[in-house]
């Protein structure tokens, strides 16, 4: 049974890692800057072996300016807004659907929070996430756009409590968060900063 989820994880992280290529060639080619994060960038960056990390989406952030073009190229691949994504702007992604047989969930993110965490996350602490990133290896020759350990340990200690709440924190959020820590030697003090 452990051999066949595991087998079912590494054909996900696949299907996944093509949609990803494709979508950032797509941003590419229209001057959009992509920044990826969460299990896109995680399980290349700090797993033994990428498809160790089960996936059910895609998430990158994009500027909030460029949000319109990069949905419209998004879309150009065949993604389709879903219907939990009607409110748009007073969200802080869109979610779509498609890619091979219609299985790939994205989330195109222009703001990190939901606007209801605005107090939170205020223009200006989105600007320094935008000035906290680096490029990663996900393979030879496929570079990504992500945060630095210290900016996407903030994010996801953020996302975890906001979006999924103590109660509903799973495994997989505790080891990301474990392996983040363990294999990176971060700057405590920007950290805490």
């Amino acid at each position: 049974q452990l051999q066949e989820v595991a087998l079912q994880v590494a054909k996900v992280y696949l299907l996944l890692d093509l949609a990803r290529q494709q979508i950032q060639a797509a941003l590419g080619e229209i001057a959009v800057p992509c920044l990826w994060f969460k299990g896109s960038v995680l399980a290349p960056a700090i797993y033994a072996h990428p498809a160790l990390r089960p996936m059910g989406d895609l998430d990158f952030l994009v500027p909030y300016a460029q949000r319109e073009e990069a949905l419209a190229a998004v879309e150009a691949l065949r993604y389709v807004r879903q219907p939990d994504d009607l409110f748009g702007d007073v969200r802080h992604h869109y979610h779509l659907v498609g890619g091979k047989a219609g299985l790939i969930h994205v989330e195109l993110h222009y703001w990190l929070l939901g606007r209801d965490h605005s107090e939170l996350l205020p223009e200006y602490q989105m600007r320094w996430f935008w000035s906290q990133t680096q490029e990663v290896e996900a393979a030879p020759g496929d570079t990504l756009l992500t945060f630095t350990p210290e900016a996407h340990l903030l994010y996801l200690c953020a996302h975890a409590l906001l979006q999924h709440g103590e109660a509903r924190m799973r495994l997989l959020h505790f080891l990301d968060l474990h392996y983040l820590v363990s294999r990176n030697a971060l700057d405590w003090d920007l950290f805490v900063n």
